[in-house]
């Protein structure tokens, strides 16, 4: 038997891509159960979920992001911009904790922080990024938050708002930049039928992020 695989892993975030695509097109966070909305009301996508940025010191970036009403009320949108990284292997996203690879945000500057999207209707938020002129080299990770208010009231008087966030993963060229890891631990099944999981574990020992490809061939 031969069998081919190819595994993506990306050695700090790509375990967390599928989590974020989830909740790129949905309600995140609710604050409230909701009697008097109906499920669907208040839906809010954004578009894309993450984006890779090539920065370079001194200079700016311009992007944007399609921030979506696919639900059935109007309702405000409240963005502001926070730090990301991820803890531990579960890759749980933490937007609090600021480290030396999490500077990003405090380079960005969002066109507005407050608007309003009618039903079906889509809004281009527009962001600038203001790289400093002695930053070192590396991956920087920041946040785009999105915070919706319908004005509608759920069960006990309480407002319902939602949040959903578009990750951004910087790459700071100008120094050395190297994409470099190591095995830590792999598995193999010990017999094999038509159906079988292997997994792999890699360790980034750089200052930047990348993927990795693998390639198992069993015979």
């Amino acid at each position: 038997m031969r069998v081919k695989g190819r595994f993506w892993r990306q050695s700090i975030f790509s375990s967390i891509f599928a989590l974020l695509t989830a909740l790129s097109v949905g309600i995140v966070l609710p604050t409230a159960s909701v009697d008097a909305l109906e499920p669907g009301d208040v839906v809010m996508s954004i578009n894309p979920s993450n984006q890779d940025l090539e920065l370079y010191p001194g200079a700016t970036y311009e992007g944007s992001v399609k921030v979506s009403n696919v639900g059935k009320l109007p309702f405000t949108v409240r963005a502001s911009v926070r730090p990301f990284y991820v803890k531990g292997d579960s890759y749980e996203p933490d937007f609090v904790s600021e480290s030396a690879y999490t500077k990003l945000y405090n380079w960005i500057k969002l066109e507005k922080t407050e608007f309003v999207i009618e039903p079906g209707k889509n809004h281009e938020l527009k962001f600038s990024v203001k790289v400093p002129e002695d930053v070192a080299s590396g991956g920087q990770y920041a946040a785009i938050m999105l915070l919706s208010d319908s004005g509608e009231e759920g069960g006990a008087g309480v407002n319902v708002s939602a949040q959903i966030a578009a990750i951004l993963y910087g790459h700071v060229n100008g120094g050395e930049l190297r994409a470099e890891g190591e095995l830590t631990d792999h598995t193999l099944p010990k017999t094999f039928s038509s159906d079988f999981s292997v997994s792999q574990t890699i360790k980034n020992t750089v200052n930047v992020y990348f993927r990795v490809e693998q390639t198992i061939s069993v015979t």
